[in-house]
């Protein structure tokens, strides 16, 4: 199934639109099973959208929320994506939402995989995942020049999660596989600026995924894919 492409002017109007979404997916959700479990992605671009999502009306304690991926740093560490979540989605009504760290006490991430396993299997299948994308194409922790790449995209043994390392990166991350990201019943992936319309134009066309890591969730016919595109200024 191909990608559905959603383009905004502006990043107000594509925030709005996409919270909006995202509460209607979590509506379904509850109706259907009395939860609804979501990944969301760290970085600067889902700010706004958290800001308007932790405001719509959803029986937030009903509500499982995780991360797609992590950089393994302290909580309190201005580079965690936990921290931006706690302070922009975690909020107002959002704020009773079932918060699920996919950061642990071990020194390495690849230790704290068996740990994060547990906590994952609890939490799938996903009603809504998150994506965002760099500009060197990568998507969750899927960073092109990756040594473990592979292990993240095609894990053996059904592997939930992976720890992953890259020259790029900035610090050691772990990372959803992507059979777990293909669990969804949803995945959205959001992006702003020139810079990445040039890059998602090229990882629409097939290629290889070690090129552009987020072709592994564009090129797949599993599940459906929604992109929220603004054309706005670079964040």
């Amino acid at each position: 199934m191909a990608a559905n492409l959603h383009t905004y002017q502006g990043n107000q109007q594509l925030a709005r639109a996409l919270s909006r979404k995202i509460a209607a997916c979590i509506q379904v959700a509850i109706s259907e099973r009395n939860k609804a479990n979501i990944a969301v992605s760290g970085g600067r671009s889902p700010v706004l959208m958290f800001q308007m999502l932790c405001q719509e009306n959803i029986a937030w304690n009903k509500v499982n929320l995780t991360l797609v991926d992590e950089r393994w740093v302290d909580a309190a560490h201005p580079s965690a994506n936990a921290g931006l979540v706690k302070a922009h989605l975690l909020q107002d009504k959002a704020a009773t939402a079932n918060w699920y760290s996919l950061k642990t006490e071990h020194a390495r991430p690849q230790d704290a995989v068996p740990e994060l396993e547990q906590k994952l299997r609890y939490l799938l299948p996903f009603d809504v995942i998150v994506l965002g994308m760099g500009e060197d194409g990568h998507t969750a922790s899927f960073f092109p020049d990756a040594a473990m790449l592979s292990a993240a995209l095609y894990p053996q043994e059904n592997q939930l999660c992976a720890a992953i390392e890259s020259n790029t990166a900035g610090y050691p991350r772990m990372t959803m596989t992507l059979p777990t990201i293909m669990t969804a019943r949803q995945i959205f992936v959001q992006l702003v600026g020139i810079k990445k319309q040039a890059i998602l134009k090229r990882a629409m066309v097939n290629g290889e995924i070690n090129e552009l890591p987020i072709r592994s969730v564009l090129q797949q016919d599993v599940v459906p894919v929604d992109i929220y595109y603004g054309t706005g200024d670079e964040l």
